[in-house]
């Protein structure tokens, strides 16, 4: 049957199988614009000059991580010691980026926050500290002194 511009009516039907391809075909180019975005911000946050501070990880053996930020270092790493009585928590990664970076940091991990700034020793967050301190990260960062 014809309708009145002579086109044949044909109920337009599509399959759940295309559905879900195109369906998933956008979710996985979503996630690649979510990627490349990602990468950069990482990149402009690694080009923050170290004057504006660093982003860092500290921590013991076992226990929570703090992930902060500080224009000095050391200075820091002793007022946390001298505050909590910590003795033995060390700088695990450190790199530029300062403020930005922390608040990229916590947003990331947001689920693992224990409290303020300590986060839960999660492996993700293991994971990443591993990745900061690979020699190929290292020799990217910038301002590592």
């Amino acid at each position: 049957m014809e309708n009145e511009a002579g086109f044949a009516d044909q109920a337009r039907t599509i399959s759940p199988r295309s559905y879900l391809g195109r369906m998933a075909a956008r979710e996985e180019a979503a996630r690649q614009r979510k990627e490349v975005e990602e990468a950069a911000h990482i990149a402009a946050m690694d080009a923050i000059d170290p004057k504006w501070g660093y982003c860092y990880f500290m921590g013991g053996d076992e226990g929570p991580i703090k992930i902060g930020y500080s224009t000095q270092l050391a200075q820091r790493l002793s007022c946390i010691r001298n505050q909590n009585g910590l003795l033995r928590i060390r700088l695990l990664a450190k790199l530029t980026g300062g403020r930005e970076r922390e608040s990229y940091y916590h947003h990331k991990f947001k689920e693992h926050r224990f409290s303020g700034e300590w986060f839960e020793r999660h492996p993700d967050i293991l994971a990443e500290i591993d990745r900061l301190n690979t020699p190929s990260t290292l020799a990217r960062r910038v301002g590592r002194g």
